[in-house]
This record gives C-alpha cells, sequence and structure tokens, in this order.
C-alpha cells in the first residue's frame, strides 16, 4: 500500500449504495485483513485521531480569512 510505503495517512470513504456489491465487499474484506495483518499501523477512526491531535497540545495554525470582493 502507498499510503504505509510513505508513512501517511489512508482515509477509507465507503458510500453504502457501491460498496454493499459483492464483488466490492470482497475487496473491502481483503483490504481489511491486509491493513490487521500490518502490525505496525494505526487503525482508528477520525473521533481517534482529533482526540490524539488534541492531546498533543499543539499551537493552533491560523490562517486569515481572505477578502472576497
Amino acid at each position: 500500500m502507498e499510503a504505509h510505503k510513505y508513512k501517511s495517512c489512508f482515509t477509507l470513504t465507503i458510500h453504502p449504495f457501491l460498496s454493499g456489491r459483492l464483488g466490492r465487499l470482497r475487496a473491502l474484506e481483503t483490504l481489511i485483513e491486509t491493513v490487521l495483518g500490518m502490525s505496525d499501523l494505526w487503525v482508528t477512526t477520525a473521533a481517534g485521531i482529533a482526540h490524539h491531535v488534541r492531546a498533543l497540545e499543539l499551537n493552533p495554525r491560523v490562517f486569515p480569512q481572505p477578502e472576497v470582493p
């Protein structure tokens, strides 16, 4: 997996009207089996990531809103 190779974040979005089909379901099972077999991988939810980042107590970055004419 490229995201793992480059130590980046992989976010999976599943649309029920597509992912519920049998061919895609098997592909999803394979992906889950592969990911769970990787011992150096952190599998979590977006809420888990938010909790982790808040715990780091980083200084917030402020980006001023651009003026729109």
